[in-house]
């Protein structure tokens, strides 16, 4: 399995930590998986499901929520999303990897 990381800027600022995994061999690619993790978890807790996945043929990506994982980048971070809207923007962050995601595999939206 092949491994790397990204980081984008949210649309108010946030830089938001994206994990990639992608098959480490010629296999007939079946399709994409973006996953969003749960609360108190980070995208890295999903590296082995993602393994299962890209061993059948699949690219996963996952972001580090706001409040969570690399994203918080502190621990005096963890758990917060933000101001009152932080729930919308951790929403917007993830349509705005989908968009990435679609972008960077050439798929129209």
């Amino acid at each position: 399995m092949l491994h790397k990381n990204f980081t984008f800027k949210s649309d108010e600022g946030t830089e938001i930590y994206v994990y990639v995994w992608m098959p480490d061999k010629k296999v007939d690619l079946k399709g994409i998986f973006q996953i969003a993790h749960g609360m108190a978890e980070t995208g890295a807790r999903y590296e082995r499901f993602a393994k299962k996945l890209t061993d059948n043929g699949y690219i996963v990506y996952i972001n580090d929520h706001r409040g969570h994982g690399k994203t918080a980048k502190t621990v005096e971070n963890v758990g917060y999303l933000g101001e009152a809207e932080g729930f919308k923007w951790l929403v917007e962050d993830l349509h705005k990897l989908s968009e990435i995601i679609h972008k960077k595999m050439g798929i129209k939206m």
